[in-house]
């Protein structure tokens, strides 16, 4: 439309010229509207507005200008018509023309000096959004075009395991290739032959999967040239990249689980678990709390038939820690897990229990309600802070047999013992409670592990020379921990089995859980440790946890080592006999000047072989000197009577049966070696030394 109306326009000015005609139709187009003006406001200032708070002048100039805007094309051919019909018999007011002429050729030419500048600012405008719009459309081209760029080589790009072929400053890798940057795995050369850093976790996940594939079926899809131990280092390292954890602690969770559980293992532990709460016994009941808690707005269902007090929570309009019921102590907001010692301890009334580490006061309250507040309960806990959520949450559960207490528990059986039976939850790395606290991913390393497990074989040392082996229960002692790593559990109960023969592992009596490890790589466990229980967050929806239920027996005492000792350095001398003296000339456990006396005390037994074996009437007189005699010389004697026998048979024979008379071993029993050392230095076999018993 633009265009044609410039072209009539173009072609009446070249009808009417140009010069002083032009000037003086913009003057008289100027002049019209201030005539147009004064009569509107003449005619409106007589009439009334039609509505209130609309002016009438506003109403006609908004007319006007719509009038304008719409009839501009038919006003424009009708100058067309006429100039047409006319020629150039158009004329000015100031050449003395009609006034009617005048008039008309004066409203055309304003008309078209408004159509012209409205044309002027319309074409401008469209001018500029066309430019804006060209560079949007140019900037998304730019932006597609890259982005199909980068997509395109990603497609394009393979998967290859790192090579060490080419030293970090040679010769960078070919596009699409990779090598190791780094302790956080395997970054990808662009066209340039730069190293980047995958930029989305989408892409490590997909690399993830890639390498799991070709280990499900090493033989067939690994590369060519490529070990399992390249292809597990670079699983190792994207796993760390991914999900943020140490090399360290990612090389002990790939060495307990498989390739495909360690994944399943660490969305498990980016997930949160659900929400448990246990009834508390000693107030209401499971149904009746449930009901109560239902009329508040929670979705509440059982645990499990393993447990008769546990709920777990899927919804709550209203907080869960700050209800009426949670503030009169009607539950306890706890894990699931951390019910499974309390279970496997089996706490009963009128029993004597120690709980060594009982922050925040969880398990404590539970051991409670099972004595039904009858009783003692010894809570101890190392960190003072610690104690004050434990005596508010005792409070508020209604606990009155307790007893807080703040000691080292290595201290413990030092200060008291003769306990029933005693819980452990020892410190632990907390490799099982990730979920709750993810800087354990970042915060664990080696060194922290081996320190943990060195506290926690003190502390279960302790916890057994704590609990009484005579007990009603048996002396029970459960050792538990929220770590799923080897070293803090398997590997300390099996240090304390080796140390301690007055101590078993027995079943903890849990309905669900994975055995304890009795074989993990090149280390071999204690047998009896496969009735231990394991649970992980990818097994069982819980924390992960571990529990031992240890029992403590009375065994009869033994020699001590060093006695073991010299007993089986004894037995070696009997079996030499004589030919080993005659051979050496002496004996290096005794002095030189005893060497002789050691021979004649020899063939004073070989004359009295055939004597019977009778008891010396003046065995008490004998007693009675030997007390008098000294120590120092008694030990000396002591080896010497013990190798002098030896050359006899039938002298062995007589020893063997004196000992399996005498209350104790020769060897524990001083006054029966100095006694045969009178004898010997009286000239008198040894055979005949046993005392008759009273």
């Amino acid at each position: 439309m633009g265009g044609t109306n410039r072209a009539k326009r173009a072609k009446r000015e070249k009808q009417k010229g140009t010069g002083i005609g032009e000037s003086a139709r913009i003057l008289e187009r100027k002049a019209l509207h201030r005539e147009k003006a004064k009569n509107s406001a003449a005619k409106v200032g007589d009439q009334p507005s039609s509505k209130a708070g609309i002016r009438d002048d506003n109403r006609d100039w908004l007319r006007l200008k719509k009038r304008a805007r719409a009839g501009t094309d038919s006003d424009e051919d009708k100058d067309e018509d006429r100039d047409d019909g006319s020629g150039d018999g158009e004329v000015s007011a100031s050449s003395g023309g009609s006034p009617s002429q005048a008039s008309r050729s004066s409203s055309s030419t304003s008309s078209e000096g408004s159509d012209d500048a409205s044309d002027a600012e319309s074409n401008d405008d469209i001018e500029v959004r066309a430019a804006r719009i060209e560079r949007h459309v140019a900037d998304t081209a730019t932006a597609a075009h890259a982005e199909l760029e980068m997509t395109t080589r990603l497609a394009q790009k393979q998967f290859r395991l790192p090579s060490n072929a080419v030293p970090r400053g040679g010769v960078p890798h070919a596009p699409g290739t990779v090598e190791r940057s780094g302790e956080h795995g395997v970054f990808a050369a662009d066209a340039d032959g730069a190293i980047t850093v995958p930029e989305s976790r989408q892409e490590l996940l997909s690399r993830i999967k890639s390498v799991l594939a070709v280990l499900s079926d090493f033989r067939r899809l690994r590369a060519a040239e490529t070990s399992r131990q390249e292809y597990v280092s670079q699983l190792r390292d994207d796993l760390c990249e991914c999900y943020g954890y140490l090399p360290s602690l990612m090389d002990k969770l790939m060495e307990l689980f498989p390739a495909g559980e360690v994944l399943e293992l660490l969305d498990a532990n980016e997930a949160p678990r659900p929400l448990t709460i246990r009834t508390n016994t000693l107030k209401c009941r499971r149904r009746e709390l449930a009901q109560a808690l239902i009329a508040r707005g929670m979705n509440v269902q059982p645990v499990g038939e393993w447990t008769k007090v546990g709920l777990v929570v899927f919804e709550s309009q209203v907080p869960v820690g700050a209800t009426p019921e949670y503030l009169a102590g009607h539950y306890m907001i706890q894990s699931a897990s951390s019910f499974l010692p309390c279970i496997a301890l089996g706490a009963q009334e009128h029993e004597k229990i120690l709980d060594m580490a009982c922050a925040p006061g969880g398990k404590t309250t539970y051991l409670a309600a099972m004595m039904k507040n009858t009783g003692v309960l010894v809570a101890n806990d190392f960190k003072r802070e610690r104690l004050k959520a434990v005596v508010g949450n005792l409070h508020r559960m209604g606990v009155s047999n307790e007893v807080v207490i703040h000691y080292d528990g290595r201290e413990i059986p030092k200060l008291m013992s003769h306990f029933d039976r005693v819980l452990l939850d020892a410190p632990c790395s907390g490799t099982g409670v990730i979920c709750h606290d993810p800087s354990v991913k970042l915060s664990r390393t080696d060194e922290d592990v081996a320190a943990t497990a060195k506290l926690q074989k003190e502390l279960l040392n302790a916890a057994i020379d704590a609990v009484d082996a005579g007990a009603k229960a048996g002396g029970v002692v459960v050792y538990s921990t929220c770590s799923v790593l080897v070293e803090e559990n398997e590997a300390v109960v099996d240090h304390i089995l080796q140390k301690r023969r007055d101590v078993r592992v027995v079943t903890t009596g849990l309905p669900f859980g994975i055995p304890g490890f009795t074989r993990f790589r090149q280390f071999r466990f204690h047998p009896s440790l496969q009735h231990s229980m394991r649970y992980y967050p990818h097994v069982h929806n819980m924390d992960g946890f571990f529990v031992c239920k240890l029992q403590k027996i009375k065994v009869t005492p033994l020699a001590s080592d060093s006695d073991a000792r010299s007993g089986a350095k004894t037995k070696q001398r009997e079996r030499r006999g004589g030919a080993t003296d005659s051979s050496d000339g002496s004996d290096s456990d005794m002095d030189d000047g005893n060497v002789d006396a050691d021979r004649s005390d020899s063939s004073s037994e070989q004359e009295n072989e055939g004597d019977s074996l009778e008891l010396n009437s003046n065995t008490d007189e004998d007693e009675d000197e030997s007390r008098s005699a000294s120590r120092s010389t008694s030990t000396q004697d002591n080896e010497g009577a013990t190798e002098g026998p030896a050359a006899s048979p039938r002298a062995n024979g007589t020893r063997l049966a004196t000992e399996r008379s005498s209350p104790r071993p020769i060897a524990k029993s001083p006054g029966m070696a100095r006694l045969l050392n009178r004898m010997k230095a009286s000239g008198r076999s040894p055979r005949a030394t046993v005392a008759p018993r009273r």
